[in-house]
Parts: structure tokens; C-alpha cells; sequence
């Protein structure tokens, strides 16, 4: 009769009791006074859990195996995720020497472990034989896109609410987020702040990379190529300085522009329900720049005043307060690039919706620029400024180029994991890749690990496991960024180096498949429970796996890559796996070899049960097993009779002459009792049983021969089973263990001393293909040189196609590479700009996903002839005559070319289907005897499936006689798969005695047959004039005259003419550079003077006096420059030139400007220059003023210089 158990898990055994036939459950509890109240208990008879209604009407009997099982309780702090991580060990644990007797068989069930845990087969191509102590993952089924062997693209995201990782050893990942990433515009600049998780514990940082260009090296720092970058790293619990962690971002707001009439743009709720605001930052940009073009063609700044408004909400959104100025403030420039502002006000802590508007309407004048859009909303929150244990990275990038918010998406750190190691006398901080310190950390880590105290983990275990995979080579690099059980994570970390966690008792510890001079216990038939001992042969079929194929991250490349062995073999039935952690080629090359080894030469599986001796087995001890029971047995029969001990048997057995011999009988349930050792008798069908054998057999098996023998009358005789003992002796592995009452069942492997030999080495890491094209392409065979056009030089440049280019950047350098000037783009391997005419460097990048390396050449200066360069009538018309017809398609003359492709238009309407077309047309005439006046207008519209076009044109004509004129202006587009033209035309024609004269203006865009387009401006003139604002000066560009174009020389006045050789017979000149040449005369006379002080309203600065030449006509130029110091906030004001004559003084210039903001000390910031064109002569005063508005305590100073220049 079996005896009941009381077990705590994971398997402290609290008391044992025998069970009573007929007792019911309540009636042994209540004997044994066992409690099952104050732990939760379950009761467990036969294997299988008994419902607590049934305990007291479930009689026991006398075979039936009792336990009762209690959980321990968490206790509220670390203890509860200990127990939880110790019951989930129990479904993995083998064998123990605690788990004892009963409550093994109830725990797994019949007294035997699912087989699928170890020593499983799997198929994958081939049928895998045997797998030990290790189960390596099969190949290609990673369903974790977090882990480092998913092979997809990895990209950085905020993981909300999802486990963070915790990586061993060295490793390449796209961190997450720890916060969302946020930007803000510094001037005019924007730069995104982003934090990324390193993960669990503390890390050595070795490179940080964009896709795969490097952006931060431990070693050289931050990367050349990346401008306006800040990387700090911080520890777990540190305190983040670098920005504000906290900031929510108003998805809502996306660049609307603020319309006119003072409407108001939004609310936009600021931040969310929950969180507390502290301050409020908007974002401002100017997509079209802020200027103004002003009658000399040059810019002039623009303000535009801004107000937002802001007021509390609740969580629900509904307003809970008044709106309120959050600011007003006029924003200026004078530019015509994009413009971006931000400004950040603290608020009372709270939820706000914000508004914003412009205070004026927008300007319908074409020469000024002011559009203006809100880019952005955002809401600096309460909130920590640390992660609990969690090292992260934080980066400040300035937007170029190269970084770009994609760029910021596709970060990824190569990193090596800092653990606790043990050195000999104290535990040190070290950067490690030993799979032994990993298991140490996930077994005692308390943030994340199993929280065991030291004391229960076999620190000797450990520093034996490490010392062999230092010695070996083996590392663990690893990222678990998912949730996993402390078994799984522990039997991860070990597998690479052939390992498994184990427990001895309440002590966690591990044992390695490897090679055992010694093994630590030998079984013998004393020793081995009768007839239990049974042996499995794993035939190889015929599509048994021929080789195995590992998987494996490669950390040379960070990319896939596997071994083979046997290498050099074609393969029929390979078999792939994976086994996590491994990215060296050397060490996955050791680990194919010992499973490929395995799976030739551990293909024999005994198994056995043993008494008490079983209890001292663990999981992966090495024992040596000898039997001499028959392995086959020679002849059979029935028994006959039986006398004190001597069978008769029937037919009789032929017995050996010598050796041991058994018999085995079968009782009256069909089961077999025995073997039991014999003898023969006087006669062949006598059978002595010995004993002493047949004593422990009925022990053993829990019944007697009587018993065994015992039939009903009439029934057949039992039946029996003769032979000759063999002798049976092999080295072998405990892979499982199930106990059973007071026996154990071992589960075993015959291990060969060849499966641990490690010879050769891997062949070296092929190329690998890529399948995609790479992110940041790089340029090559870059070779460009500077040629002479028909009127300006070209720079013409080529290179190699880059693979996953979607375009190419390039631009110059004139001062050796300090500067840089951007080119157009270019979608081909080639392009053509117009340069300066002089050396330079060249630079060309391409763009796929993201921006290449620079590729950079230096360009000799050109040799260019001007003489070339003549600018004639005939020139002019033959180029603007070339163009249209390439446009046009026909040779035909300049100004009627339009009319006529407006026909070659509506003749191919008549060739083509369209499915839609309009042809408007109107014309009134007024005519008398000789005098005619006529209005023309077409409209045109065709569209069908491969073409589309638009035209329009509108006439004048009046006739006098022989004295006609005419006024056309005309307009068309058209556009086709691959191919687009544009034009727009006017011409002006008078006929009078005879003769024709004509002037126009064309702009034009069409194919430049490269796969791009050209635009040109066409102008035909016999003077080319512009004049000021008012209307009331003009002033010559050139002047065409016998043939040829005379520049006016105040064109160069204020410009440069860049040459490398100026030709001319003659030069007549008022200025020139000091010793460069000899002039007919120069003059310069010049003022300065300043002045300060705190003031509100208008106050003069400035006295300017010219000595004006009364024989010349002077052009006057005054500049002037403002300055403010110290710490008051200037307001907007404006500059005024007056000139005074005669005592009376008149404002000439006025000019705003505007400083934006607070404590910022602007030096010799330019305002404006006033040119005076008037022909004044003798002594002329100018006055200087400063206005500003209603804010006092404002000091400035202003400078003044003014010159005279000869005409």
C-alpha cells in the first residue's frame, strides 16, 4: 500500500502518512490532522486533481496513489514574482532530488514526463534524430519582430505599455522610444529631440548608426558629416538634462496659413486629458519668406503681427475659463527663404486649447511676401525626468540633409551589456558577453529577474560554466524585448554553450552536455527494478536530415548568415536551426558540428526504473548502466505446476550449458512478472527459480508467485517466457526522470565521446546578396569640368549610376570648401549648371531613403575668350527664334509662331479622340472708309487619355491707312505622358511707310530633351528700361543700337563682374580699387556719427552733410545701421532720411525694422540703404531719425555713412 505525501511547491515535501483502504479523503486528512486551509491546496489522487465535493465520498484503495499540493503565497513584495517564476520551473524541471516518491507521479501524471520536452523529434526538410539537453529553435520561424533574429526591417517606435528590453552581451537594435520625439524651431533652424531606451540595466555604448552610416563612434566621437548633433548618455535613475522629456505635440496643427479679416485659427487642445501643462510653445513659419521688392530690385523686410489666445479646458475638453493673450508679437524679415519662428510662454499648470491669428490682412501687392502658417503646437507637461532603471540615450539633431525625421526612424546602437561578475574576491561592474553572467542576472536580477537570493544559486556552477565559455569562445548576445518566462529566458542564455538550468533542491543551478571521464553513478540489475529496463533503437530513414544548416546574426555585416555541416557537402535533406545569441561564424560552426554529431551517434535510448538509487539521479548526470537480462528471449510455453520454488513447464525449454537463464510469467491481468533468475532441473521442464532473485522481485513488484500463478478453475495455465541472460553495459545521459511512488523511472541516452569532438573551421563568411537597395547610396566616377557657352559658362559633370538613388544633390565651393552653394537637383547620372567662371570644388551626394556620403572633386578655372561673347540683334532673335520653334514645332516667324500652333493644335484635336474639348471664340470689329478697329479672343480645351491642353489668345489690331498696329497676347499648355510645354506670349507690331518694327516678351517652359526641363525668358527690344515705384524715373539696362547691345555701366555700381580676362579698348571710369589702375579721377567723402540714450517717439540722430558737384550729376548713397544694447525689450520703429533745403526738411526713406526678441544685443545689424538720385548741387543736409512706439527705456545708436559718386 502506497503512502500519501503533503508537498509545498516547488517541491518541499511537508509530510508523509500511509493511506487505509476504504478511508475516504475528509477521513485521512481528519487521522493525519494534515491542513489544507491555510496555503491553497488541491488534492491529487492517481494523477489527477480530486474536486474538494468529492473528498468526502471518494473511498481510497489499496493502490492508489494520494497528494496533497500547496502554492505557496506571494507575501506582497518581490516574492511573489520569485514564486510565480519557481512554478512555471516545475513543468520544465526533470528530475529533483526533493520532488520524491508520489509526488512526481502526480505532478506529471502516471510517472512520466511529456516526451516532447526533450529527446522530440521535429521535421524540417529531414527528419532530426535527437535532441539532449538542448532544443535549438527551427530555422526561419522567428515570430518575434523585436527579437535580434528577426530578419525584417527594423525601424524605432514608441512601444506603449509593452515590455522593455533587456539585452546581454553585444548586440545591434533599433531602440525604442522612451518618449515621443519632439521638435522646436532655434532661428531658423529646427531640431528634434529624441530618447531612446538602451534598455533594463546598464550598457557600454560602442557605435551609434543611420541605417548604416555611423553618427557617433565611442572612439572618434560624432561624425564630420552630421552638423548640429548632441548624443548624451545616462545611466538608470540619472536625471536627463539635455531637454524636457515631457512635451505633447498638437497633431492637429499641421501648417494652416492664418487667413485674413482677424479669423481666428483653432482652439486646438494643447495637451492631453490627465497631464498638466506648464508652458505653451507655438511654432510660426513663413513658407514664402518675409520681403518686400523694392524699386532698386532689392529686398526690404516685412512684419507681420501675431496674436494667440489660450484658455482652460477640462478632461472632457469643455472650456472651464476666458480666453486669454498668451502673447502678441510682430514677426519680420527680410528673406526670401523660408522663415520659422517659435515662441514658448509659461502658464499656470493646467489643460489648454490654443488659438492663433495674424493682426493684418494679407498683402495683395505682387512684390511683397507675407504668407504666414502656424507650424506647430506644443505643451511642456509635469513629469519625471528619469527612468527607474533603464539606461537611455538622448539626441539633438539638427534637421539637414542627412537627418531628416525618416533618418530619426532608422537609428539603431551597437551596445555590450554591463553585468555584475564575480572576479576571484569582490563582485565588479563589467561590460561581458558570458552566457554564465547572464543566467546570473536573469536568476537574481529584482527589476526584472527571477529576485532569487544569492544564497539559493550555485555560484561554483556559474564561475565553471564561465570559465569554460571564455576559454572556448562562447558568448550570449541577446535582446529579450518580450515578455518570458524565467525558465525559457534561463535555457536561452545557456543553450549557446550546450547548458540548461537545473534545481537541486530549492537551489537553482545548471548542468552542460559535455564529455564525463568519470560518470557520477553506475546502475547495475541490483540496482534496476526487474523487467523495467527496455531499449530503443532510432533507425535513420531514408529522408533523414543529411546536414544541418545553423542560422545565425553574423556581427561582422549585422546581417543573416548560417553554417553548414559537413560543409563542402550537397545536401538532399537539410535541417535548419537557430539557436539565439550566437553571432560569431566560429562559434555557430562548433555548435552545427555537436548537433550534427548528435543526431549520427546518440540514436540509442534505454530506459529503466530504479528504487531509491533513482532519487540521487539529476538531469544530465552521466551514468554507466550494465544488465545481463535477455535482450530476446529463446522459448515459450505455459506452467504447468509448482513445488516450493521448482516449475514445471510445458513444453520444456532447451537450457544452455551455460550462462544464467530467466524465466518471466504472465498473471492472470496479462502483465509479466519477472524475469527471475533459474536453473534447470532434473529434467528439462524442471525450473528451479533461485530464491533470493525471486524474494526481490516480489518486493520489487509488489505481488508473490502465488499470486501470480493463481488461476480460476477450468483456466488456462500461465504463460511463460525462457532465456539467456547477455551482458548489457553502456555510458549514458539522464534525460528525464519520473518518480512513482517509491520508484523513479529514468528516460536515458547512450552518449559517444565522438559527439563532443569540435574539429576544422567554417569557411569564411561569403558576400552576402542584399535584397533590398541601400538606404544612403554613394556616388562614384564623379569627373565634371567648366566649358564656355553661348553667353555664360557651364559646368558640366557626370557620374556612376548609384544603386537606390532616387535623385542627386550637388553643390559648389569658391572659397575651398568653407562655404557651400547649392545646385539644382538632378534625377540622371549627369547634369549642367551655370557657374561663376572661376576654380572651384564640386560636390555630389545621391538620395534613396536617405543621404549618401559626399563624393567631392576640384574644377580648374576656365579659359574663356569674351571676345566670343557679342550680343547682337541677329543673336538675340536667332536664339528667341530657335527656342519658339522647338516649342512650336515649325519654322515660322517669331510673332505669328503661336497662332499657328494653336492650329497645329486644333489640327491634332482632329487627329486624336478626345473626350472632352471647348473652342470659344469672339470678335467684334468697328470699321468706316480706311479705319478699322478689331477685338479677337480663342479659348481652347482638349482633354483626352493621353493628352491634355489649354490656350488661350487674345488680340488688338487698329488700321489707319497704310498705318497699322497690333496688340496679341497669347498663352498655351499642353501636357502628355512624359512631356509638358508651356508659353506665354506678347507682341507688339507697327507697319508704317513700308517699314515693320516689333517688340515682345516671351516665357517659356519646354523639354530640354535630357529628361528635364527648360525655362527662358525672351525679351525683343530696341531699349530695355525700368524705373521706380511712382513711375517717375527709368533708367536704361541697354540700348540696341547697329547691331549691337551697350550695357550701362551703373549696372556695375554696386555688383561685381567676375572675370578671368576683361578685353576692351577703352575704359572710362569715376572709381576703382586704390593701386589698381590709373583713373581720370575719384572722389569719396564720407560721414559717420551716432547717438543714445532712453527715449519714446520720433528723435533725430544724425547729421549727414554732402558736398553735392554742381558740374556733376552724384548719386548719394546713405547707409544706415542700428544697434541696441541691454536688457529691455525693443519694440518695432522705423528709420527716416529727411534732406533739408533751403531750411525746409523733407522725409526722403522711410524704413521699418523690427527686434524680436527679449535681451538679444544686435550688432551693426544693416537696416537700409537710400540712394538719391537727384541732381542737387553744392552743400545738401540729410537728418537722420529714429521713431519708435509707445516703449520707453530703450537705448540704441545708430550709424550713418554717406558717399558721393561721379556719373
Amino acid at each position: 500500500m502506497h503512502a500519501a505525501v503533503h508537498v509545498t511547491l516547488p517541491g518541499h515535501q511537508v509530510a508523509q502518512a500511509p493511506i487505509r483502504a476504504r478511508e475516504t479523503v475528509n477521513g485521512f486528512l481528519r487521522r493525519t490532522g494534515w491542513s489544507t486551509d491555510k496555503l491553497p491546496t488541491i488534492c491529487v489522487l492517481n494523477g489527477k486533481p480530486l474536486m474538494r465535493a468529492d473528498w468526502g465520498r471518494r473511498r481510497l484503495r489499496k493502490k492508489d496513489r494520494l497528494a496533497f499540493v500547496s502554492k505557496p503565497l506571494g507575501g506582497g513584495s518581490a516574492q511573489g514574482k520569485q514564486i510565480a517564476g519557481l512554478v512555471a520551473m516545475i513543468a520544465l524541471m526533470a528530475l529533483t532530488t526533493v520532488v520524491a516518491g508520489p509526488l512526481a507521479g502526480v505532478l506529471f501524471g502516471g510517472g512520466k514526463l511529456a516526451e516532447g520536452i526533450i529527446g522530440a523529434a521535429f521535421m524540417a526538410g529531414g527528419a532530426f534524430a535527437i535532441n539532449t539537453l538542448i532544443a535549438p529553435k527551427a530555422g526561419g520561424q522567428d515570430d518575434d519582430p523585436g527579437q535580434i533574429y528577426s530578419f525584417g526591417t527594423q525601424s524605432n517606435s514608441a512601444r506603449v505599455l509593452q515590455t522593455i528590453p533587456v539585452s546581454y552581451g553585444r548586440v545591434k537594435r533599433a531602440p525604442d522610444y522612451a518618449a515621443v520625439p519632439w521638435s522646436e524651431y532655434l532661428g531658423n533652424e529646427q531640431f528634434l529631440h529624441v530618447v531612446l531606451v538602451d534598455g533594463l540595466g546598464k550598457y557600454e555604448r560602442h557605435q551609434i548608426l543611420v541605417d548604416d552610416t555611423v553618427l557617433w563612434d565611442s572612439g572618434t566621437g560624432i561624425n564630420s558629416e552630421f552638423s548640429g548633433v548632441s548624443i548624451d548618455f545616462y545611466e538608470p535613475g540619472e536625471e536627463i538634462t539635455s531637454f524636457p522629456l515631457n512635451v505633447a505635440t498638437a497633431a492637429e496643427v499641421a501648417g494652416q496659413e492664418l487667413p485674413d479679416d482677424l479669423e481666428w485659427v483653432g482652439g486646438f487642445i494643447a495637451n492631453a486629458a490627465g497631464t498638466t501643462a506648464t508652458h505653451l510653445a507655438i511654432d510660426i513659419g513663413f513658407p514664402g519668406g518675409l520681403n518686400q521688392v523694392n524699386s532698386s530690385g532689392g529686398l526690404s523686410p516685412v512684419f507681420v503681427p501675431i496674436t494667440a489666445q489660450y484658455r482652460p479646458v477640462d478632461d472632457l475638453g469643455a472650456p472651464t475659463g476666458d480666453w486669454a493673450t498668451l502673447f502678441t508679437q510682430a514677426y519680420g524679415g527680410q528673406t526670401t527663404k523660408p522663415k520659422r519662428f517659435s515662441r514658448k510662454v509659461a502658464v499656470a499648470p493646467g489643460r489648454y486649447e490654443v488659438r492663433l491669428r495674424r493682426n493684418n490682412d494679407s498683402s495683395a501687392e505682387s512684390n511683397i511676401t507675407d504668407a504666414v502658417a502656424w507650424a506647430g503646437l506644443r505643451a511642456y507637461l509635469t513629469g519625471p525626468q528619469s527612468f527607474t532603471g533603464v539606461s537611455v540615450t538622448a539626441i539633438t539633431m539638427r534637421a539637414t540633409q542627412q537627418l531628416t525625421s525618416a533618418a530619426a526612424q532608422r537609428m539603431s546602437v551597437i551596445s555590450t551589456r554591463i553585468l555584475p561578475v564575480w572576479n576571484g574576491s569582490a563582485w565588479v561592474e563589467q561590460a561581458t558577453r558570458s552566457p554564465a553572467w547572464a543566467m546570473w542576472d536573469i536568476a537574481t536580477n529584482e527589476d526584472y529577474g527571477a529576485r532569487r537570493a544569492i544564497s539559493k544559486v550555485d555560484l561554483q556552477s556559474i564561475l565553471a560554466l564561465d570559465a569554460g565559455a571564455t576559454t572556448r569562445g562562447d558568448c550570449f548576445d541577446f535582446t529579450f524585448s518580450s515578455a518570458m518566462g524565467v525558465p525559457e529566458a534561463l535555457d536561452t542564455a545557456l543553450r549557446v554553450t550546450r547548458a540548461k538550468h537545473r534545481w537541486a533542491g530549492d537551489v537553482l543551478t545548471l548542468v552542460r552536455d559535455e564529455w564525463r571521464d568519470v560518470p557520477s553513478m553506475m546502475l547495475t540489475d541490483q540496482e534496476i527494478v526487474r523487467g523495467s529496463l527496455s531499449v530503443e533503437y532510432l533507425m535513420q530513414p531514408e529522408d533523414s536530415a543529411d546536414a544541418v544548416i545553423l542560422e545565425y546574426i553574423d556581427e561582422s555585416v549585422w546581417q543573416p548568415a548560417e553554417v553548414q555541416v559537413p560543409t563542402d557537402y550537397a545536401t538532399d535533406y537539410p535541417v535548419r536551426i537557430q539557436l539565439p545569441g550566437i553571432v560569431q561564424r566560429a562559434q555557430a560552426y562548433r555548435e552545427a558540428q555537436f548537433l550534427y554529431r548528435q543526431s549520427q551517434y546518440r540514436r540509442v535510448r534505454p530506459t529503466l526504473e530504479t528504487e531509491h538509487d533513482g532519487r540521487l539521479v539529476s538531469m544530465g548526470d552521466h551514468l554507466l548502466v550494465q544488465s545481463d537480462i535477455p535482450g530476446a528471449w529463446g522459448a515459450a510455453g505455459k506452467v504447468v505446476a509448482e513445488d516450493e520454488g521448482t516449475l514445471t513447464l510445458e513444453p520444456a525449454p532447451v537450457w544452455a550449458e551455460s550462462g544464467q537463464h530467466y524465466i518471466s510469467i504472465r498473471n492472470k491481468f496479462g502483465g509479466a512478472f519477472g524475469p527471475v533468475k533459474c536453473d534447470r532441473g532434473e529434467t528439462d521442464a524442471d525450473c528451479i527459480l533461485d530464491p533470493t532473485d525471486l524474494a526481490l522481485v516480489e518486493t520489487q513488484q509488489e505481488t508473490t508467485l502465488a499470486e501470480v500463478l493463481a488461476r480460476s478453475p477450468g483456466a488456462e495455465h500461465p504463460s511463460y517466457a525462457h532465456g539467456l541472460g547477455t551482458a548489457w553495459q553502456r555510458r549514458c545521459i539522464a534525460m528525464t526522470g519520473a518518480p512513482s511512488g517509491d520508484r523513479v523511472q529514468l528516460v536515458l541516452v547512450v552518449d559517444d565521446e565522438r559527439v563532443h569532438e569540435s574539429s576544422g573551421s567554417p569557411d569564411a563568411l561569403p558576400a552576402l546578396p542584399t535584397l533590398r537597395l541601400p538606404r544612403a547610396p554613394v556616388v562614384g566616377g564623379l569627373v565634371a569640368k567648366i566649358e564656355q557657352g553661348l553667353i555664360e559658362p557651364a559646368l558640366s559633370a557626370s557620374w556612376w549610376p548609384a544603386a537606390g538613388a532616387l535623385y542627386y544633390v550637388a553643390q559648389v565651393s569658391y572659397d575651398d570648401g568653407d562655404t557651400w552653394e547649392t545646385l539644382a537637383e538632378s534625377r540622371d547620372a549627369e547634369a549642367t549648371w551655370v557657374v561663376e567662371p572661376r576654380a572651384l570644388k564640386l560636390r555630389v551626394a545621391a538620395v534613396g531613403s536617405s543621404k549618401g556620403p559626399w563624393q567631392t572633386i576640384d574644377v580648374a578655372a576656365p579659359d574663356i575668350t569674351y571676345e566670343m561673347v557679342e550680343v547682337t540683334v541677329s543673336n538675340f532673335e536667332a536664339s528667341l527664334r530657335a527656342e519658339f520653334e522647338r516649342v512650336a514645332g515649325e519654322q515660322q516667324d517669331y510673332f505669328e509662331a503661336l497662332s499657328d500652333a494653336l492650329a497645329m493644335v486644333q489640327a491634332d484635336i482632329s487627329a486624336r479622340t478626345y473626350s472632352t474639348y471647348v473652342d470659344e471664340r469672339t470678335s467684334r470689329v468697328a470699321a468706316i472708309a480706311g479705319v478699322r478697329a478689331e477685338f479677337y479672343e480663342q479659348l481652347l480645351l482638349a482633354v483626352g487619355p493621353d493628352s491634355a491642353l489649354a490656350a488661350q489668345v487674345t488680340a488688338l489690331s487698329v488700321q489707319v491707312g497704310d498705318v497699322a498696329a497690333s496688340l496679341t497676347i497669347s498663352g498655351v499648355a499642353r501636357a502628355g505622358w512624359g512631356s509638358a510645354t508651356v508659353a506665354y506670349d506678347i507682341a507688339a507690331k507697327v507697319e508704317a511707310d513700308g517699314e515693320f518694327y516689333s517688340s515682345g516678351l516671351r516665357v517659356g517652359l519646354v523639354p530640354d530633351g535630357m529628361g528635364g526641363y527648360t525655362g527662358a525668358v525672351y525679351v525683343i527690344a530696341d531699349q530695355f528700361v525700368v524705373g521706380n515705384a511712382a513711375g517717375d524715373t527709368f533708367f536704361p539696362l541697354f540700348t540696341i543700337s547697329g547691331g549691337n547691345a551697350y550695357l550701362d555701366g551703373n549696372l556695375m555700381l554696386s555688383g561685381t563682374l567676375y572675370a578671368n580676362r576683361i578685353r576692351t579698348n577703352d575704359i572710362d571710369t569715376d572709381r576703382i580699387a586704390p593701386n589698381a589702375i590709373t583713373a581720370f579721377d575719384s572722389y569719396y567723402n564720407d560721414y559717420a556719427g551716432s547717438g543714445g540714450g532712453t527715449f519714446s517717439g520720433a528723435r533725430q540722430f544724425a547729421d549727414v552733410t554732402l558736398n553735392r558737384t554742381a558740374s556733376t550729376t552724384a548719386q548719394i548713397t546713405i547707409d544706415v545701421q542700428i544697434r541696441h544694447t541691454g536688457a529691455a525689450n525693443p519694440s518695432a520703429g522705423s528709420i527716416q532720411v529727411r534732406r533739408v533745403i533751403s531750411g525746409v526738411s523733407t522725409t526722403v526713406k522711410t524704413m521699418f525694422f523690427f527686434a524680436d526678441s527679449i535681451g538679444v544685443a544686435y550688432t551693426s545689424q544693416h537696416i537700409f540703404n537710400y540712394y538719391d538720385f537727384d541732381n542737387v548741387s553744392g552743400s545738401v543736409d540729410y537728418e537722420i531719425w529714429l521713431v519708435t512706439s509707445t516703449y520707453e527705456q530703450v537705448f540704441r545708436q545708430v550709424f550713418v555713412t554717406g558717399q558721393e559718386t561721379k556719373r
